[in-house]
């Protein structure tokens, strides 16, 4: 299957690589000195310590990020920039999810595939499948909008619908070695993210910059009880617990745009964004009948 034909490959670049990607949704990003900490500020693990509009990132490799306003980052990178470890799963994931967070913008974990001119998002836990079946769905004809990290805006009730748009975005898709070999890639050829890391990067092809509206979003549940496929259109708190698994980021969500905004748009997209919980047997591969799922979803519905 030829799934590089969507997605390109890229060469391993070093801290000096074109930053000016997460420019589009208006961060401005550049070089410079990051502090080790923010006086007065709260950690949330090791990773993260938040101070009013800024947030300090500090990553396991050596890089740091302090984002402030939603709008400025600045980024520090290691001693030795002679690692291979790339920088972009840092900047174009969890700085730009820090960035819309203090716009108070949702961030969807999970991928974005435009499909005949509308756009639906495939979600689901670590490891369900979704930036597979996106790079599947980009390899038979879609358009992959955004992988992981996917910032929703959404209208006011009575402006357009109230319809949910996402700004396309770019962002290298993550893969693990089985997906890979899934798709028909070869692993080792693929762009290390981090020294030793069981995953790999590919460049996705421009998808433009014009929002597109958001229809429906599918989870994806890969469980070792189920033997097929089974479907479930969860309604009530069943899909406000969905929506939140999709958007909450464990839990740093509500603290950061505060509990009742985050609370607010969550309601407002479980009225406006149907959810397709799709189970899978996790014992064998079911991405074509996945996909072919995502490719038959139901009419939007007003």
């Amino acid at each position: 299957m030829a799934a590089a034909s969507a997605i390109s490959k890229a060469d391993v670049n070093h801290p000096g690589y074109d930053i000016n990607l997460p420019s589009r949704l208006g961060i401005v990003v550049r070089w410079g000195a990051v502090p080790t900490e923010l006086p007065g500020g709260r950690w949330f693990g090791e990773w993260l310590c938040g101070l009013g509009p800024r947030a300090l990132v500090v990553s396991p490799n050596g890089y740091r990020a302090l984002i402030e306003q939603g709008s400025r980052v600045t980024v520090a990178a290691p001693e030795s920039w002679r690692s291979i470890d790339d920088p972009r799963w840092l900047i174009e994931g969890q700085v730009v999810w820090l960035a819309m967070a203090q716009r108070k913008t949702v961030c969807l974990h999970a991928s974005i595939v435009e499909l005949n001119g509308r756009a639906v998002g495939i979600a689901g836990d670590s490891g369900a499948g979704k930036s597979t079946t996106a790079v599947y769905l980009a390899a038979h004809g879609h358009r992959l909008l955004v992988d992981d990290v996917a910032p929703v805006v959404r209208a006011e009730s009575g402006s357009e619908d109230g319809r949910v748009t996402v700004q396309p975005y770019p962002r290298r898709v993550h893969l693990t070695r089985a997906a890979a070999n899934l798709l028909g890639l070869e692993f080792a050829e693929l762009l290390p993210m981090a020294k030793g890391g069981y995953k790999a990067s590919l460049e996705p092809a421009n998808p433009g910059q014009d929002e597109v509206q958001v229809e429906e979003l599918f989870f994806l549940v890969s469980t070792i009880d189920a033997t097929d496929l089974t479907i479930q259109h969860p309604r009530g708190m069943t899909k406000m617990n969905y929506l939140h698994r999709v958007a909450g980021w464990n839990g740093l969500a509500p603290t950061i745009m505060g509990s009742d905004h985050y609370l607010r748009e969550l309601a407002a997209l479980a009225e406006r964004m149907p959810v397709t919980v799709v189970k899978r047997p996790a014992n064998r591969s079911t991405i074509a009948d996945v996909a072919a799922v995502i490719q038959a979803r139901r009419p939007r519905t007003s």
